[in-house]
This record gives structure tokens, sequence and C-alpha cells, in this order.
């Protein structure tokens, strides 16, 4: 395996995240606290970083998920 636990939680982090963008109706302060995120500029940045969108584009991308 070359994930480290870090990998593996950011990557559960971020599928979670994308189920509740798309399959709720949640905002994304909304989304950034049920994940963990006390703040949602950081959860912004991560979600970008790991993703290659940030979440308002990722919810409005029909094409994904």
């Amino acid at each position: 395996m070359d994930k480290t636990p870090k990998d593996i939680i950011n990557q559960t982090i971020i599928i979670e995240s994308k189920l509740l963008l798309k399959r709720t109706n949640a905002n994304i302060s909304e989304v950034a606290a049920l994940v963990g995120f006390s703040d949602q500029a950081m959860f912004s940045k991560f979600f970008k970083k790991q993703s290659g969108k940030s979440p308002s584009e990722y919810k409005i991308d029909d094409k994904t998920f």
C-alpha cells in the first residue's frame, strides 16, 4: 500500500464531502462542519487541493459523481 494514513483520511473526507455537496441541500459551510472543519475557508482550500475544484465548482458541475 502506497498510501499513508493521512492520505486515506483525506480521501475519505473528500468522498464524504462530494456526496454531501451533490446529494444534499447543505451549503458549503454546513458540509465543512459535517466533515470536521470549523472554518469554511480552510475546507475550501483543502477541497480544492485534493480534488482540483472548489466546493462551489464541484457542486454545480453536473458531470461529476
